[in-house]
Formats: C-alpha cells, sequence, structure tokens
C-alpha cells in the first residue's frame, strides 16, 4: 500500500510554512556582528507560525518514525545475533569422549604421549578404509593429525614396521632407538602398552631387524622385548587437556583394589596436575553392584545437581570407562534430577563404551 506521507506532501507542508524574514536593520546586524553581542527585537505575539510549525514536525515524525524503529529492530536484532553467535562459539561442541559398542568396527585406537607434560593419552580415529587394521594405523601414526606437542610410536622407533601375527603385534624397527634416556624408554613402553590395550591383541614384541638382536638390542634401553597386559586394568579416569584446549579421558597410573576405591579417587586429581577430577566431592551418595556382577549402580547424590554441560559429560563417560576397567557391561544412574546428559539417557542402563576419545579423520 502506497503511503499517504510522500516526499512531494512533505515539500508542499513545508511551502506552507509562514515566511521567516530578519527585520533587523543593515546597522543593527552590524553592531551585532561588531561586539559579539545579540541584537534581538521584542517579537509580535503570534501562535500560528509555531502551531503550523509544530503540526509540520509531528507530521514528518509520524513518516521517519518507522523506519527509525525498524532500524533499531535491526540493530538491536544484530546484537542479540551477534551475543548468541558468541555464545555458541565458546559452548562446547562436543558430546561424547568415548566410542561406543555400535561404532566400535569404525574406530582404531592408538597410545600418544604429550611430550610437554609426558602424559600417555589414548585417541580413536575413524577407520580410513573399512578393513583397516591396528598394524596399519601403527605403522602409520605419525601422519595422522593430532596435536604438535603429541609423540607417536614411529617417531620414538626409527623405521618401525608393524605386522600382525595372530594374537601377537610385532613392532619391528629398522633402525636406532630414537629415544636417549631410561625416561623416554619408560613413555615408550606405556604407549606400547596402552595401545596393547584397546587392540585384538594379546602381546606386542619387538624385534631389530638388521642383526637380529631384537633381545638385547632393546635390553640396552631398559625395554622388553616382549609385552603383555590385562585388558582389565582396574583404573579410574581422569580429564586431561591439552595446549590447544581440547579435552581427553586418560587412565590413571595407579591401578585399584576395588572400583569402589577407583571412584572414590576420581574425586581428586590423579597425583598431579596435568589431569583433573571428573567428580565433585559430593557428587555421589552410593555404589552398589546388580544384576550378577554385570551392572553397577551408581547412586548420585540430592546436594548435587548432574547438568547436561561438559562437566557432566565427562563425569557420566568417566564412570563408564572407569567401570569397563572393573568388568562391568553396563551402568545405572539413579537420582540424576535429569533425564537427558549428552548422548546418554540416564534414567536407563547405559552400556560401557568401546573406547576413549574418538577423534575423525579431516
Amino acid at each position: 500500500m502506497k503511503s499517504y506521507w510522500n516526499e512531494e506532501r512533505v515539500e508542499e507542508l513545508l511551502r506552507q510554512l509562514p515566511a521567516v524574514r530578519d527585520h533587523r536593520s543593515p546597522e543593527a546586524i552590524y553592531r551585532n556582528v561588531e561586539t559579539g553581542r545579540q541584537y534581538r527585537k521584542k517579537p509580535a505575539r503570534s501562535w500560528v507560525g509555531p502551531a503550523a510549525a509544530g503540526i509540520c514536525a509531528l507530521c514528518i515524525a509520524l513518516i521517519i518514525s518507522p523506519h527509525l524503529m525498524t532500524k533499531n529492530d535491526l540493530t538491536a536484532d544484530s546484537g542479540q545475533a551477534e551475543k548468541a553467535s558468541q555464545s555458541a562459539a565458546v559452548k562446547p561442541d562436543q558430546k561424547t569422549f568415548v566410542v561406543s559398542n555400535e561404532n566400535k568396527n569404525n574406530y582404531i585406537t592408538l597410545a600418544f604421549a604429550d611430550s610437554d607434560t609426558s602424559a600417555v593419552i589414548p585417541v580413536s580415529f575413524e577407520k580410513k578404509k573399512p578393513d583397516e587394521s591396528v598394524s596399519e594405523a601403527f605403522s602409520d601414526a605419525e601422519n595422522l593429525e593430532v596435536p604438535e606437542s603429541f609423540l607417536s610410536v614411529p617417531q620414538l622407533l626409527d623405521g618401525v614396521q608393524v605386522t600382525a601375527v595372530k594374537k601377537d603385534l610385532l613392532v619391528q624397527v629398522n633402525g636406532r632407538l630414537s629415544i636417549e634416556s631410561a625416561a623416554e624408554a619408560d613413555l615408550l613402553k606405556k604407549m606400547l602398552e596402552e595401545t596393547l590395550t584397546w587392540s585384538p591383541y594379546e602381546r606386542i614384541k619387538l624385534t631389530k631387524i638388521q642383526n637380529g638382536e631384537g633381545q638385547d638390542f632393546f635390553k640396552a634401553s631398559g625395554l622388553s622385548a616382549e609385552m603383555s597386559v590385562h585388558k582389565q586394568a582396574n583404573r579410574a579416569y581422569f580429564s586431561y587437556r591439552d595446549s590447544l584446549g581440547q579435552e581427553y579421558l586418560i587412565p590413571s597410573e595407579q591401578t585399584y583394589y576395588s572400583v569402589y576405591q577407583a571412584i572414590d579417587g576420581m574425586k581428586t586429581t590423579d597425583g598431579d596436575s596435568q589431569t583433573a577430577s571428573v567428580i565433585e566431592a559430593d557428587a555421589i551418595a552410593s555404589v552398589s553392584e546388580r544384576e550378577y556382577g554385570e551392572q553397577l549402580r551408581i547412586q548420585l547424590s540430592e546436594k548435587h545437581k548432574i547438568e547436561d554441560s561438559l562437566e557432566g559429560i565427562l563425569m557420566i563417560e568417566g564412570l563408564l570407562l572407569t567401570a569397563k576397567e572393573f568388568g562391568y557391561s553396563e551402568v545405572l544412574f539413579t537420582h540424576a534430577h535429569t533425564k537427558k546428559i549428552g548422548n546418554y539417557d540416564v534414567t536407563k542402563p547405559i552400556a560401557v563404551p568401546a573406547a576413549p576419545n574418538p577423534l575423525p579423520n579431516h
């Protein structure tokens, strides 16, 4: 619909305003400029001019006010959108720190060491092809997309080749060991053992191809030529943040006698400043077993309200991984005061995950 108050109408109203003239004499104007004093002549009383001017001003205001309101509304909407965008930017998008059992065949888990802290971190990668094996991923570990501070096994073993024979993972070194201290050798051992924990293999065997003296070669560096680990290591899980701010769930170096002791230990840091607790001190009321030892039941405290947040996800999944370490197949959380945390319906039993820290291939 065409507006009645168009530009031509406004101009017509302005032309109808009374003319404004300066009735001062040239001498008065000159005297005012010269002295800087304002010279006024008492005006005659008249209400017609001001009234007309007021009416015109009101009409102009009515014409332009919708445009000003629209502009202000757009500015306000833009500001709110910017605030919402900033809020979304700081809110973590990550909804899980574990690989579910449904996706376990799509991932391979390898261990890395953060050179800044010496922390050993299991990282799960999407397979590049459906039939990719652990040995293939192991050999290509240094080419995977991880933070620059993360060290892979091939970076510490010069010219490494990895093959699988039945239940053994054979790690063959063509060159020299790229380690210079007992601490680095111990770190390499932890990386190999952590990788083995999440693999289908039972042992890792280290050999040196050049002279065949694998056992003596590795003993010189404080390493065993054959390593095996228990798949249930009775460890607890803590959060770890790398230099880029990425969060991970990593196992404790300490082992625990029972799951109750492990969960109690998760309420504090793992003996150093590298990891952080994922459970508040008053978050859990009780822990018990059900279903012939297959289900772990965790009653959450009435004093602590768990939320659908990064902290809530880390707590739930840290407890799930800890339950897995002790051989439980599922966990039932009670008194959660909410239904959904991350991807989980916490009113129902939750299956323990297949592996920690999934990272997609880019």
